[in-house]
């Protein structure tokens, strides 16, 4: 034998002292013997935990007796091989490091390719949602009779389009979850609800917001800034479109004028 099977014990990679027994040309329950006195050692010292060496296992032999065995880490392999000379060692060594090593990159492209595959899934997850906020908003715009010149300006404006697809700028804040959140400077600015000087109206939006039935998971708070979900924008849009997108609105006793940037709103 001069290949090693690399098994899985918890979290912990190990190989069976049967087959280290074999490979050494030791008698396994020799290697048995010497192992129990490493355990001892280790476990008389008290500081050093002995799982990261040695495992007590069993197996069940040909005649279904079952049979003490250890579990062998890289540390415990590396203590084997310390108390070997000559050519078996040097084979050993070189087995044992060749399949812990063969282990760790399997390990780790696989770690890999599930990240990939993660970020994957919640680029798609993140793209639907742009996806279904875009369609909603023009839906709204179509029947306020915003000009699709003026939809594709809001758009590229609000989602940064670029070769076909929605990109979020790399500066956008996110939720937790990945998805894009705005306070409402930002809101007012990509909606182009303005002030009469052209100003984002952040008072405005604040204050429509504040009427509006919002979920648990639809507001955050990012360094003292209130930022919002997606949804909270389409319900935004949807105010002002059934309210034919008003110059003038008062709420708690305060009345706000305002101007929009991508129509005229006739009087």
């Amino acid at each position: 034998m001069n290949q090693l099977t690399i098994l899985t014990q918890g979290n912990q990679q190990v190989v069976d002292s049967r087959e280290v027994a074999e490979m050494v040309g030791k008698p396994h329950n020799d290697l048995m013997k010497s192992i129990r006195t490493y355990s001892n050692y280790i476990s008389n010292q008290g500081e050093i935990s002995l799982v990261d060496f040695f495992i007590e296992s069993s197996y069940k032999d040909n005649k279904g007796e079952v049979r003490p065995c250890y579990l062998l880490t890289k540390k415990g392999c590396d203590m084997v091989a310390n108390k070997m000379t000559g050519e078996k060692g040097v084979l050993f060594t070189a087995a044992y490091v060749t399949a812990f090593e063969q282990m760790r990159e399997h390990i780790q492209v696989g770690n890999t390719q599930e990240i990939a595959a993660e970020n994957k899934r919640a680029e798609v997850a993140l793209l639907n949602t742009k996806i279904r906020i875009a369609e909603q908003l023009m839906a709204l715009w179509n029947k306020a009779g915003i000009t699709p010149r003026e939809q594709a300006i809001a758009l590229s404006d609000f989602y940064a389009i670029k070769k076909g697809k929605i990109k979020e700028s790399p500066a956008q804040p996110q939720f937790e979850s990945g998805f894009p959140m705005y306070d409402a400077t930002m809101i007012a600015q990509k909606l182009g609800v303005l002030t009469d000087t052209g100003e984002p109206h952040t008072q405005v939006i604040e204050a429509l917001i504040s009427d509006l039935p919002l979920a648990s998971n639809a507001i955050e708070y990012v360094q003292g800034r209130k930022m919002y979900a997606v949804d909270v924008v389409t319900d935004v849009v949807l105010w002002l479109s059934k309210h034919n997108y008003p110059n003038l609105v008062e709420r708690n006793g305060k009345i706000f004028y305002i101007s929009y940037r991508y129509r005229d709103i006739p009087h």
